[in-house]
């Protein structure tokens, strides 16, 4: 079994935009809070996106269920960066 430690940096970062790489939030692409009765999720209903991804996917999915296809918020998302 791999301990929790092993999984964190050996020192803190200076920046919290260091750990953009090491910290992932599985998103749903089917909205847990959208389902009327429980179902299992496979993996192909989720993508992990940075805390930061995970925040605009939820935005962007308020604006449109467009953003319920993985391709479709992957293209979103790589726009929004490059225009930052």
């Amino acid at each position: 079994m791999t301990s929790r430690a092993s999984f964190l940096p050996a020192r803190p970062p200076t920046d919290p935009s260091d750990y953009h790489d090491e910290i992932v939030q599985a998103h749903h692409l089917d909205p847990l809070s959208e389902r009327k009765e429980p179902k299992n999720t496979k993996l192909d209903d989720l993508i992990t996106l940075c805390p930061n991804c995970h925040y605009i996917a939820h935005f962007l999915l308020r604006r449109s269920a467009t953003y319920k296809r993985k391709a479709a918020l992957v293209s979103e998302l790589k726009t929004l960066k490059d225009k930052a």
